[in-house]
Order: C-alpha cells, then structure tokens, then sequence
C-alpha cells in the first residue's frame, strides 16, 4: 500500500469514527443539505424570464449560494472532525463576512461552471472523470481554507488551495479519488447519500488539518 492510500485510509477510518460519535447530527445536517440541494437545483430550472437569460442566472443564483453553504458545511465538518460538539450554527459561517460570501460565491461559480463545461463537452466518457479527479485536488480544500479563517481574501483562498494541492498532490489525489468513490456509492441509494456526505466532509477536513500541520 502506497504512503498516499494509507494516508487517505487513515483519514476515512477517523472520519467514520467521528461521523459515528455524532450521527444524529452529521445525519442531519447530510439530510438537510441533500434535500436543500434538491430544492435548489429545482428551483433553477424554473424559468421566471424567457429565453436563456432566465436559465443563465437562475444557474448562476443556484452555484452562488452553493458555494456560500460548501463554507458553512465545511466550518460545521472542521468542528465535528476536532471532537468538539456540533454547532448547527456554524453551517451559516459562510454568509458572516462579505468576503466570504464573494469567495463562497466565486468558489460555487468556478467549479459548476467547470463540471459542467466538462460534461456538456465530453459527457460522461473516462477522460472527463479523469479530467475532474486530476483537478480536484487543486481546488477541494478552498471551503476549509475560507471556514477556517486561513485565508482573508477571496483570491487567496483559490491561491491557497492550489498550493496546498500541488504541495501533497499524492495525499490528496488519493482523498480525492475515496471522496468521489463514497459519493457514487451513496448516490445509488438516498440513505447511502446521507451518510455519504458527512462522512466526505469530515474526511476532507482531517486530511486539511493534516496537511496544513505538516507545512508548519
């Protein structure tokens, strides 16, 4: 086994332990985010003006707030992976600083804007999988970087990730890779979604902490 899987293993198997000690609320909070996405993605396919320019901005209103709700998720999942108590209050971090609702905002458009210019032009095909999972280790820790107070710009928090990507690029590729495999997994079912959620936001939050500990 390769240092990169053992490193991605260690932290799914702390992720499940920690999901575990608070299931009722990861649970929720899973439930609660599944659902509200459901609503949203709703929501944006309803056409309030004719033409594309409805759908354009209901599009861009949807991976908007999106991307400010990923930051609150991820101050909520930093929390629960240190042990300490759930704070239902946390998942609105992202809406408490304008910056962070601009970087929550940007963080939504850029990578929505990116899977989907990805399928529209090569579908569901292997490359396009392989184009995701490439790049999706330079962009996955912004949320956590933005929730964690690390970063006190919008720019910065794209910066930060990159760096922190292409620093253990192996590690993070392999959580990567865990993180899109739990999501296919819990996709086939409802309940599988629910657990799923958590337990890659948790996952992905212990292995930022790892990281950034090994830089300092």
């Amino acid at each position: 086994m390769t240092p990169s899987l053992r490193f991605a293993l260690e932290c799914l198997k702390t992720a499940f332990a920690r999901v575990r000690a608070a299931a009722g609320p990861s649970l929720t909070v899973g439930g609660a985010y599944f659902a509200l996405t459901l609503g949203l993605q709703w929501i944006a396919s309803l056409r309030f003006l004719p033409g594309r320019f409805s759908v354009i901005v209901a599009v861009l209103l949807f991976q908007g707030l999106l991307g400010i709700l990923i930051v609150g998720l991820a101050r909520f999942f930093l929390s629960l992976s240190e042990g300490n108590d759930p704070d239902f209050r946390e998942l609105l971090d992202g809406f408490r600083a304008p910056w962070k609702i601009l970087a929550g905002t940007l963080f939504g458009w850029l990578v929505g804007t990116f899977i989907l210019l990805v399928l529209l032009v090569l579908g569901r095909a292997p490359l396009a999988l392989l184009l995701v999972l490439g790049l999706l280790p330079l962009t996955m820790f912004g949320p956590f970087l933005i929730a964690d107070g690390a970063v006190s710009q919008a720019a910065d928090a794209f910066v930060a990730s990159f760096r922190l990507g292409v620093s253990h690029y192996a590690q993070v590729l392999a959580v990567a890779i865990l993180v899109l495999g739990l999501v296919e997994i819990g996709a086939l079912l409802i309940v599988g979604t629910l657990v799923s959620i958590p337990l890659c936001y948790t996952m992905t939050a212990i292995a930022y902490r790892s990281l950034v500990s090994q830089r300092q």
